[in-house]
């Protein structure tokens, strides 16, 4: 049983919320953020130059575009396939949210990406956390093999920091408890007045 309060004797019905954030990265094979220059190219199949040449291709895609994949993907977290592997399982009060990862005090995205994990206890945020990236992580696999997309040409989202140590998010309140002691304390007092008011006057 959770702590009372000291004021009005009531236990509070609601909890501390705690939460923890797992860090995903949005790459590709060959993790191009190691490398100072993208000149290497792959063949395009199937298409030829005016000489006859295979032509090619980048074999990384621009820098650039993945910034704006992470702000899709933290969407695409959303998803109710998603939300509906999170919540197999799930206890009352673990929530999750996905945002894309800023520097601080830039507006500008980076490639990556913010699972974060809410629970009434440090253990059922991380939980949480750890199941939404999990989560997340499988339906994107899913969709790249239901649409045939190549090992080689698809975009990877992988955890680069697993779930941080939970921090209190929101912590108790004891306000609803208080106001349910007030409505009871005016509740008896107007009930002792009135049967006071009812109690038969004594003859002068």
């Amino acid at each position: 049983m959770g702590p009372r309060c000291v004021l009005c004797g009531i236990t509070p019905r609601e909890t501390n919320v705690w939460r923890s954030a797992s860090t995903l990265l949005v790459t590709q094979e060959g993790f191009p953020w190691g490398r100072a220059i993208l000149d290497e190219t792959v063949p395009l199949e199937g298409s030829r130059d005016e000489t006859g040449q295979t032509e090619s291709v980048p074999r990384f895609g621009d820098p650039g575009r993945y910034s704006g994949l992470a702000a899709l993907y933290a969407e695409l977290a959303k998803a109710d396939e998603v939300q509906a592997e999170v919540a197999k399982g799930a206890k009352p009060g673990e929530y999750y949210e996905s945002s894309v990862v800023q520097p601080p005090g830039s507006t500008a995205a980076l490639p990556m990406i913010y699972i974060l994990g809410y629970g009434p206890t440090p253990d059922d945020a991380i939980r949480t956390a750890e199941r939404a990236s999990t989560a997340f992580i499988n339906y994107m696999e899913r969709e790249q093999r239901a649409n045939r997309i190549s090992d080689d040409k698809r975009v990877d989202v992988v955890v680069t920091k697993a779930a941080t140590t939970p921090e209190i998010f929101a912590k108790r309140s004891y306000v609803r408890p208080i106001i349910l002691f007030l409505l009871i304390s005016m509740f008896f007092l107007a009930l002792a007045f009135g049967l006071e008011n009812l109690r038969p006057k004594p003859p002068a």
